[in-house]
């Protein structure tokens, strides 16, 4: 910038958004979405869940932007052909185990406390059941 020049990754845009989103944004969320994993907290499994699609997401697309300039004939970085494609191994590893385990059955549900008068009989039964 001193010298008038174009900054470094600037040589065909004019900002560096899709880095500023991924650095300012999806590293914090993912950040996020292990201290809550890790401290059980039920936002942490929502959070982790959109964390795990966008890994799968961003490590296909790279790794499709890679295949797509080797065919090219443009010269692709050995860490883009390396890291992304793991990377996209990963969330489909990840997103299989997370969609394999979602159940439709609650855990630990409470049961909402419901005004006497507004049960039935088999209702007031059923609850005395539980």
């Amino acid at each position: 910038m001193l010298d008038n020049g174009v900054p470094v990754g600037l040589k065909n845009s004019n900002t560096l958004f899709i880095q500023v989103l991924d650095l300012g944004l999806i590293v914090p969320f993912a950040f996020l979405a292990g201290i809550l994993l890790l401290t059980r907290n039920s936002w942490g499994y929502l959070l982790a869940s959109v964390v795990i699609f966008k890994v799968l997401t961003l490590g296909t697309a790279v790794s499709a932007m890679v295949v797509g300039q080797l065919l090219a004939g443009v010269e692709a970085g050995l860490v883009e052909a390396i890291v992304f494609p793991v990377l996209a191994g990963l969330g489909i590893v990840l997103t299989f185990v997370l969609l394999k385990n979602i159940s439709e059955k609650p855990v630990n549900s409470v049961v909402p406390a419901v005004a006497p008068f507004a049960m039935s009989p088999s209702q007031k039964e059923l609850v005395g059941k539980l």
